[in-house]
């Protein structure tokens, strides 16, 4: 009786599933249409009528659905949905709807399956580093500390503001104070790996006040540096924790994003304001679908980079003249703007077809260790929060090396391994 409540729950997750996925296709491709392309034109939105790419964004979209995890049993399986949603489906709209490249498609789908298959297989044993926890926290609280005061002490407080309009106008003076040499890791390390761990630990042990200072704490960083993404990372950590720590079911994320993007779509039709809806629906779901083609668009008739930007740059020379996020902002008539984009662009940046397929390949392997690093004793919500946040850097606007370095993916798997702890998780 128990097994077929249960195979009961099952499909019925399944098909909650699918059609919450479906429907955020659908509500992106009406964003596209109706709000995207009418505001954003001039940025190079288009409509081109080709029912057979529509059709064939839909043969692709319903196989990756159905091999998408839908119950977080590692944190590999909030990462493939992660990926599934925030990139793979408004790519996949972008397509269908603008007529782009079919050979790009296709690239990008070769390396995605190769990260499907790369993560599988069983999960091995690692040991566990003797006091790692308390050096975990240790590195946590010093980073922490280290940053806010450098805040300060640089002069970053007499640019503090906490209107989001505003931004744009303090963000570059503020920068060279508070960014200047290994302080310029430390501070996105701070935002998107140590704060955000702390936050969850807290969550983990019903500190509520102090996951409130945590969550003040990120206020104040953005405040003062002016990034408008670091306010959004406690949200992000306390809705994993909210809902992960209760149930395993993923279908509340296609959910909830097509819940976030009809609210975004009335927002913008009952008050007439776009600023919202064009940082959510623009900015963090089509941006980097059309970038992903412009980069394959450029580099398929240019020279390839090879790594000479990052780990190659002591053996090859660099091609070009500018730092590849401002090379293809100019490509695209505006020379200050860097059009940074994820690894399923750069990879292809570097070498082609192969490199796409080495990034693909990298990245499976990378979710799977990031599995195998996560104790069984570890409640799997937590490893999810350890990884989210500069993992997204790496799925949606970074390449594969600075994503490991800048964006602190790297300093995120160390913890995750640090976090090992048979004692420390107990209930």
């Amino acid at each position: 009786m128990q097994n077929t409540v249960e195979r009961k729950k099952e499909k019925e997750n399944k098909a909650f599933f699918l059609i919450a996925a479906v429907l955020f296709k659908l509500v992106l491709a009406f964003a596209y249409i109706e709000f995207i392309v009418p505001l954003f034109e001039y940025e190079g939105y288009s409509i081109k009528y080709d029912l057979f790419k529509r059709i064939e964004s839909w043969l692709i979209y319903i196989p990756l659905i159905v091999a998408t995890p839908k119950i977080l049993t590692k944190p590999s399986d909030f990462l493939m949905v992660f990926l599934l949603f925030t990139f793979l489906t408004p790519l996949l709209v972008f397509y269908g709807l603008s007529g782009a490249d079919r050979g790009a498609l296709y690239i990008v789908f070769m390396s995605v399956l190769l990260i499907y298959v790369f993560r599988l297989g069983p999960v091995f044993g690692l040991k566990n580093l003797k006091d790692g926890v308390g050096l975990s926290y240790f590195i946590l609280i010093f980073g922490v500390i280290i940053v806010t005061a450098w805040m300060v002490k640089s002069g970053g407080l007499n640019f503090f503001n906490l209107d989001f309009t505003l931004v744009y106008d303090f963000r570059d003076d503020v920068g060279e104070l508070i960014d200047k040499g290994v302080m310029g890791y430390l501070n996105v390390w701070a935002s998107k790996v140590f704060g955000p761990v702390l936050l969850a630990l807290a969550l983990w042990k019903k500190k509520y006040l102090l996951a409130g200072f945590f969550i003040g704490l990120h206020l104040f960083w953005f405040g003062v540096s002016s990034h408008k993404s670091i306010i959004v990372y406690p949200m992000l950590i306390v809705f994993i924790w909210f809902w992960f720590a209760r149930t395993k079911t993923l279908s509340l994320i296609p959910f909830a994003l097509f819940i976030l993007v009809v609210a975004l779509l009335l927002y913008y039709y009952i008050f007439d304001e776009i600023f919202l809806p064009s940082m959510f629906i623009r900015r963090v779901f089509f941006v980097p679908a059309k970038l992903t083609f412009d980069y394959y668009e450029f580099f398929s008739v240019h020279p390839f980079v090879y790594w000479s930007n990052s780990i190659a740059a002591p053996f090859l020379q660099y091609p070009y003249s500018t730092n590849t996020a401002l090379l293809i902002g100019g490509y695209l008539g505006d020379d200050t703007t860097a059009a940074n984009n994820s690894f399923l662009s750069t990879g292809y940046m570097h070498a082609g077809v192969f490199g796409m397929f080495i990034y693909g390949l990298l990245v499976g392997l990378m979710f799977k260790l990031i599995d195998n690093l996560s104790s069984k004793h570890m409640p799997v919500w937590i490893a999810v929060a350890v990884v989210i946040i500069p993992s997204q850097a790496l799925l949606t606007s970074a390449d594969l090396p600075t994503s490991l370095l800048t964006h602190g993916f790297g300093v995120s798997m160390v913890l995750l391994y640090m976090l090992r702890s048979k004692n420390y998780f107990k209930n």
